[in-house]
């Protein structure tokens, strides 16, 4: 079990246990091993590591992981060509990773990592929103070849929350699909619980919203919620 130490509650002071918690059950029941990242050296070659430990590398790389997708502005402000956050962040990239790299298998096809963890400097420059949980590392934007491998992988996480309902995040584009774990954001328009979706505006205009079984992405009363069998709503994609 990962201990909190001092290091973590100074550069992480908004991550909890009951996230960790959360971050290490999904690890464990989708195949991924638990390790403790303060093992590692603080290094694009200790958190490959660490992803390899933690039985990720397989799909994805740390390099492919920490690439800025704006390499000037990473730069300018001060960071190399890879943006690699605090190591009590890795945590969350490991099982955004895992989901990721489930989410590869099913569609037999390539996902690209546009963007992980995002400073602020960097966040700022590259126009992300004021409160994104990007800043800690709390979100992957993955691209997709296709919409079709897009809502593939989408039904994926539809399936997922379902088995076992958690604070999952996901963001939906026609190409793209945005997925966090453990976002400590609560909204009044959004379960208490932080789970939530939103879409982008690619969506409006793609050929493919979702398939026939996917209905979790919900609407009720003007409230977007994902799947719950006990609450009213209709469909919105």
């Amino acid at each position: 079990m990962l201990i909190l130490s001092r290091q973590y509650s100074q550069e992480c002071d908004d991550l909890g246990r009951p996230e960790l918690d959360l971050i290490y059950r999904l690890s464990r029941e989708l195949g991924g091993k638990v390790v403790s990242p303060v093992d590692y050296p603080p290094s694009i070659q200790g958190f490959q590591n660490y992803l390899d430990d933690s039985m990720v590398s397989f799909h994805f790389s740390a390099e492919e992981v920490t690439l800025a997708h704006h390499t000037a502005d990473a730069v300018s402000c001060g960071y190399s060509n890879y943006l690699l956050p605090p190591q009590c962040r890795w945590p969350s990239g490991m099982i955004q990773a895992v989901i990721a790299g489930k989410m590869r298998e099913i569609i037999e096809d390539s996902i690209s990592i546009r963007n992980w963890w995002r400073p602020k400097c960097y966040n700022r420059a590259v126009g992300g929103a004021r409160r994104s949980d990007h800043m800690e590392a709390r979100g992957f934007d993955l691209d997709f070849t296709t919409a079709e491998k897009r809502v593939q992988a989408q039904l994926y996480l539809c399936q997922l929350y379902k088995q076992k309902p958690f604070n999952l995040q996901v963001g939906i584009g026609c190409k793209t699909l945005h997925v966090g774990v453990g976002s400590p954001k609560r909204f009044p328009q959004f379960p208490k619980d932080g789970s939530r979706y939103w879409t982008y505006g690619s969506l409006s205009g793609c050929v493919i919203k979702r398939l026939p079984e996917d209905n979790c992405w919900r609407i009720y009363k003007g409230k977007k919620f994902i799947f719950d069998s006990k609450r009213k709503g209709h469909g919105a994609l």
